[in-house]
Order: structure tokens, then sequence, then C-alpha cells
């Protein structure tokens, strides 16, 4: 679980952590196909403080559809807290 507690870090003090649902951001995808018309794209950032505590099912289709959309990523990169890494598996 996200903790928001370094010193140094501004970005999300404001905010409670929260999983945005998976159709929110296929959305958003989709949007951003639309609205860039085929820019040839070659990284993407997944925002927010950690994108690894999604389950890895939903996780994958969010870069199913980014591949489908932006066949030109070569990488796709994010934030992401060791202890969330370490208890990824094929299923979680």
């Amino acid at each position: 679980m996200p903790l928001n507690k370094c010193e140094f870090c501004v970005n999300y003090k404001d905010m409670r952590f929260s999983i945005r649902p998976v159709e929110e951001i296929k959305q958003d995808i989709v949007a951003a196909a639309r609205y860039y018309g085929g820019h040839p794209f070659q990284s993407c950032f997944l925002q927010d403080g950690d994108s690894f505590i999604m389950k890895t099912g939903d996780l994958l289709e969010i870069l199913r559809l980014l591949r489908e959309h932006f066949p030109t990523l070569k990488r796709v990169t994010s934030y992401g807290r060791a202890q969330t890494m370490i208890r990824k598996s094929p299923r979680r």
C-alpha cells in the first residue's frame, strides 16, 4: 500500500490513495489516441504513485490497449514501490 510519507516529495500530499477503474483508464487511452492522431510515440509513463498495486490482469489489459492504440511504443514506465513489486505474480 502506498504510504505517501516521503519527506521530500510534494506531489501527492493532498490526495487520498485510490485505484482508478480500468474502464476509466481505457477511456483515457482511447481519447489520447484520438487526440494525438497516430503520432509515433516511443515511450509512455503510467502516472500516479504506484501503478503496480493494480491487479496484474488489469495492468496487462491496460498495456495491451496501449500497444493497440500506440503501436510504436518501445517503453512503458511507472513509479512503483519495491514492496509492491515483490508481491506481484502472474495472478496478482
